[in-house]
């Protein structure tokens, strides 16, 4: 599909392939065959830098998979202020659609057309990636992280009973271990959520002898 979409773009469109893969060598055949001299594949970029070089240096950011579960490296795109071209299927859809977007059937024609529509337009752009923008801010950590509490908030009301719910004021629905029962061994946290007209939770227990228990802050970015 991308062959085709870049031979369908005439003028000085050039297509750019970062990622490395088992039909890598056959894409660069088709490349060469179909639009030759228009298509350079980089291969894995493991150097963060150079990926953020990347994202500096080209004009739109071309995501070709319509059954991607979710997609990190075109969220990534909208952060970066890169117009995404992208399909109107697959779990993208949970975050990109035609407000922050250029949608497209998954197809090497509908894909040219949309990168097309992307220099044509530059008021519908400039909308476009402010809301992009304001979608990658929704999915940094601190959000994702506050929605989490939010949701065990949600949990340990529905049901107040299951042991993952124990508080200071009331005691476990089931035993616990006599070594979590010594001084000091469980704190308690509040919930880090502190965005107007939230419910805090009274606290949350951890176990600090855990690997995976949250010590401390989850402001992570």
């Amino acid at each position: 599909m991308l062959i085709e979409m870049i031979g369908r773009l005439e003028g000085d469109f050039r297509l750019v392939v970062a990622g490395d893969g088992p039909l890598a060598g056959w894409l660069e055949n088709e490349a060469k065959a179909c639009a030759p001299g228009r298509v350079r594949l980089l291969g894995h970029i493991g150097d963060r830098a150079m990926l953020r070089g990347l994202y500096v240096d080209c004009d739109a950011f071309i995501h070709p998979n319509p059954r991607e579960p979710f997609g990190i490296a075109p969220l990534e795109a909208m952060a970066a202020g890169l117009p995404l071209v992208a399909p109107n299927a697959g779990g993208i859809l949970s975050y990109a659609d035609e407000t922050n977007a250029w949608l497209a059937e998954p197809n090497g024609e509908s894909f040219a057309a949309a990168a097309r529509s992307v220099f044509n337009d530059p008021a519908a752009r400039k909308d476009k990636l402010a809301r992009a923008r304001w979608t990658a801010r929704q999915y940094q950590w601190r959000v994702v992280t506050d929605s989490f509490f939010q949701l065990y908030d949600e949990l340990i009301d529905q049901f107040p009973s299951s042991r993952f719910a124990r508080r200071r004021d009331r005691p476990a629905a089931f035993p616990v271990p006599e070594e979590y029962e010594q001084p000091g061994c469980l704190e308690s946290h509040p919930s880090p959520r502190t965005h107007a007209g939230e419910h805090r939770g009274s606290g949350y227990w951890r176990d600090p002898g855990r690997a995976d228990s949250w010590t401390g802050s989850r402001d992570a970015s």
